[in-house]
């Protein structure tokens, strides 16, 4: 199980996207948290859009920066990227304070919307891992995104 991060400044979290940014985050501490905390930070900062934009490009990047492949089995994975996206969206909508994104990524880690296999409510494994959906979107098969699905 992953430890969880929490965060008592924005200025940690922005620490945490400069060095993703800049590629000289180590390569272990790009963790399934740090993807969230810095989808959400790109949500909260510029919107779904663009967070996507950006996430997408940024991965594909720091990952060959750290040695990484971005190929048909490994790497960027286009359709995860967008799930998480929409869910991390769907889930800035809920917050109340749109001014304290520390908090909103503490709360976030630590329900189930965090989970590091939440995708599967909606994916079966074979769709998910598979050449296509890696490459590209692919809708799910189990059912239509759903926040509720994901919180009861």
């Amino acid at each position: 199980m992953e430890i969880v991060n929490s965060y008592s400044h924005l200025s940690d979290i922005e620490e945490l996207v400069h060095q993703f940014l800049n590629k000289t985050l180590p390569k272990e501490q790009w963790t399934h948290n740090a993807h969230l905390t810095t989808g959400l930070y790109f949500v909260a900062k510029h919107g779904p859009d663009k967070a996507l934009s950006s996430m997408r490009e940024c991965i594909s990047s720091y990952n060959e920066a750290v040695g990484g492949i971005n190929s048909d089995t490994s790497g960027y994975h286009e359709t995860i990227t967008r799930f998480w996206i929409w869910l991390l969206d769907a889930y800035w909508q809920t917050v109340d304070d749109k001014n304290d994104l520390p908090s909103a990524c503490n709360t976030l880690l630590t329900s189930p919307l965090g989970d590091k296999e939440v995708f599967f409510k909606f994916y079966t494994r074979d769709l998910l891992f598979s050449k296509e959906a890696r490459k590209e979107y692919v809708a799910p098969d189990l059912g239509p995104f759903d926040l509720k699905l994901i919180v009861v």
